[in-house]
C-alpha cells in the first residue's frame, strides 16, 4: 500500500518480491521490506524491487525486523511457530550476512551505544550489536530459586543466574520446554507443547503427555501429592498427581494454597466469592 498524505491509501499490484510482508522500513536511504519465508528485498524508489538472498538457516524462517544502526544493517528471525530464537545477522552491505553471538525472535533496537534484542521473553543486550550479553534481560515467566541459582525456562531454553542479574542460556533437552520453572517439594516443573516435564537436578529430566491444558500455575506438594491449577481454553481445574507426571482432574478451581494443614481451593465463579476447603487432599468441603 501507498499513500502521499499517510491518510489515503491506495494498494498497488508491484511485487516486492516477498510474499507475505511483515514490515518495511526506509533504511540509510533504501526501502526495505521483510516477511514470511526469509522474504527480504529492497528497492530505491519503491516500484522495482531487488530480491536478497536470506542469511536464516531454514527457507520457512520468518525475517521479523531489519534496522540500520551506526553504519551496519542487523536482520532477526524467527521460526514460523515462534517457538526457538533465532541467531542475529548484521551486514553493511543488504547483501553479505555474518552470525553474531547473540539470539533474537523479535525486534532490536538501539539509541546508537546501547542494542536490545526481544529474544522471546528475554532481552539481550549488547554495546555493538556483534557481542551480546547472553542473556541480560528481563523473564516474564515465574522463576525457581534452586540449588544456589535462580532458574528460568523460556520454551526450549533454561536460563539461570546467581545474582538474578546475569543470566547463562542453556537448551533443555529434546522434547523437554515451558514458560516458566515451577517448584515444590524439590521438583522442578515444566509445561510446554502438551508435554509435562519435571527433573530434580536440571540434568535428568522425564516427561508425560498432558492434555488437560496449560500445567504448572499454583504448584504446590500437599499430603503426600502435587497440586497445580490447569488453564483450558475457557476453564480452569484443579488436578493432582503422585509423582509430578501423571495427573488426574480434582476439583474445579482458579488458585490454590496450602498451609496449617489446609488445601485451600478458589472457584472462579463469576461476582461470587467461593472456596473450597480440604484437610486430607482426597475430598473438599465448599463455603461461599
Amino acid at each position: 500500500w501507498r499513500s502521499a498524505d499517510g491518510v489515503t491509501w491506495v494498494q498497488d499490484s508491484i511485487s516486492t518480491q516477498v510474499s507475505y510482508p511483515l514490515g518495511i522500513r526506509v533504511l540509510n536511504g533504501t526501502l526495505v521490506v521483510w516477511g514470511s519465508n526469509g522474504g527480504l528485498a529492497r528497492s530505491t524508489d519503491g516500484l522495482a524491487w531487488t530480491k536478497i538472498t536470506s542469511p536464516l538457516p531454514n527457507t520457512s524462517d520468518s525475517i521479523t525486523g531489519v534496522v540500520y544502526i551506526n553504519g551496519r544493517y542487523f536482520l532477526t528471525g524467527s521460526d514460523n511457530f515462534s517457538t526457538a530464537n533465532r541467531t542475529i545477522y548484521s551486514s553493511v552491505d543488504l547483501v553479505t550476512w555474518s552470525a553474531t553471538d547473540g539470539t533474537a525472535r523479535r525486534s532490536i533496537v538501539s539509541d546508537g551505544s546501547m542494542f536490545m534484542a526481544a529474544a522471546g521473553n528475554v532481552t539481550t543486550t549488547s554495546p555493538d550489536g556483534i557481542n551480546w550479553e547472553n542473556t541480560k534481560g528481563y523473564l516474564a515467566y515465574p522463576i525457581a530459586f534452586a540449588q544456589g541459582q535462580f532458574r528460568a525456562a523460556d520454551r526450549n531454553f533454561l536460563y539461570s543466574s546467581t545474582d538474578g542479574l546475569s543470566w547463562a542460556e542453556s537448551r533443555l533437552p529434546s522434547g523437554v520446554s515451558g514458560l516458566g520453572v515451577y517448584e515444590a517439594n524439590g521438583t522442578y516443573l515444566v509445561y510446554g507443547s502438551g508435554k509435562v516435564s519435571i527433573s530434580t537436578d536440571f540434568q535428568n529430566w522425564q516427561s508425560a503427555a498432558f492434555a488437560g491444558g496449560a500445567l504448572g500455575s499454583d504448584l504446590l506438594y500437599a499430603f503426600g501429592k502435587y497440586y497445580s491449577v490447569v488453564k483450558s481454553s475457557f476453564s480452569t481445574a484443579i488436578y493432582t498427581s503422585s509423582n509430578g507426571l501423571n495427573w488426574s482432574s480434582f476439583t474445579s478451581g482458579a488458585a490454590i494454597a496450602f498451609g496449617n494443614g489446609r488445601l485451600v481451593v478458589v472457584n472462579n465463579a463469576s461476582n461470587v466469592f467461593q472456596f473450597q476447603v480440604s484437610t486430607n487432599g482426597t475430598s473438599t468441603t465448599a463455603y461461599s
